[in-house]
């Protein structure tokens, strides 16, 4: 049976490699077609039943068109809707590629590289993550240079053909204060990540209008990455399931705890407010609290590490089940176009 199992696996594996390279050979042989000597394979990643393919444009680093292979690769021909996805693929590739280049040159000659960008899509276009050491001292001098940076990039770039997406730029901060400096890319590229010791730092988000001259800051937003979320959800959960214990009444935390609505403080980057929910007897699915009717509002230092406050609240859900929460003390926004 082993042996078996062995030769299965052999049998995927090898079925995989001529699935991709095949799908590889297609892309390349339609791309020929349509924009002859422009393009060379960079990579193809297996999805559900079908090959994502990438394709870089020939001498450039930085730009790569990204595109769904047909599930039989022999179908991605002219006249087909694998053709039209291309098209559409190398438009906004090309686009893509300009945009971070644009972002790359602005920021590095701001003196604030980019380490990385993501793309979500609309009209916030691709979100640049940089470093820089925030501090209740020097936040509003930190969100000034960024708006002096994106006024530059406005000017610069305001009249170029991708530029019509665009209504904002969404900057994402990571803070960190461990001494450790992360090495931008050069040149910023699709490929570049957050360093894994930076994913577990304090992160924010801030947003910058850019359909009018006087670009404004909007207001930071706490925004940590996975790691540091993950970490927060733990931390925050056993001081609330220690709080619950020494409550007159028998209320459990719930089985999978997450972080709602959670705030930045108004005045200060080092503390969060956010809430978890717990269930009392009426609520529970036997020892698992599954949909909370106890909201615990949590205070939580990010610099010291520790919950330095937690109050029980009362929890309303409106028509829809959705709780409703007291409000938090919250940043003001930006003001509106």
């Amino acid at each position: 049976m082993r042996g078996l199992a062995v030769i299965a696996v052999m049998a995927f594996a090898s079925g995989c490699r001529a699935g991709r390279e095949e799908a590889g050979q297609a892309a390349m042989k339609l791309a020929e077609a349509i924009y002859p000597g422009q393009l060379e394979l960079y990579d193809t990643h297996l999805q559900k039943g079908y090959y994502d393919v990438t394709l870089a444009v020939k001498d450039d680093p930085v730009t790569r068109i990204r595109f769904a292979m047909d599930r039989n690769p022999a179908d991605c021909t002219l006249g087909t809707p694998c053709e039209e996805r291309l098209r559409r693929a190398y438009d906004n590739g090309i686009a893509l590629g300009q945009e971070i280049k644009a972002l790359d040159t602005t920021f590095r000659n701001c003196g604030i590289p980019v380490l990385a960008v993501h793309w979500y899509g609309g009209t916030s276009g691709l979100v640049p993550i940089i470093e820089q050491r925030l501090t209740n001292e020097n936040q509003h001098k930190v969100v000034d240079a960024l708006a002096a940076c994106v006024t530059t990039f406005r000017a610069a770039y305001r009249d170029t053909a991708w530029w019509d997406q665009r209504s904002a730029i969404r900057i994402i901060i990571s803070s960190n204060d461990k001494g450790r400096k992360a090495q931008a890319p050069d040149p910023l590229n699709f490929e570049a990540s957050v360093p894994g010791f930076l994913q577990s730092a304090p992160a924010y988000s801030v947003t910058f209008s850019l359909d009018r001259p006087d670009v404004e800051a909007g207001a930071l937003r706490f925004l940590p990455f996975y790691p540091l979320n993950d970490e927060l959800r733990k931390a925050i959960g056993k001081e609330a399931e220690s709080f619950l214990r020494k409550q007159p009444d028998d209320v459990i935390l719930e089985t999978f705890v997450m972080l709602w609505e959670t705030e930045l403080d108004p005045e200060r980057v080092d503390v969060i407010r956010t809430y978890v929910l717990a269930c009392t007897h009426a609520t529970r699915d036997g020892k698992r609290c599954r949909r909370g009717d106890v909201a615990l509002r949590v205070q939580y230092d990010l610099e010291n590490e520790q919950v330095t406050d937690i109050q029980r609240m009362p929890l309303a859900r409106d028509h829809h089940g959705s709780a409703i929460f007291a409000p938090l003390p919250r940043r003001t926004d930006p003001p509106a176009p």
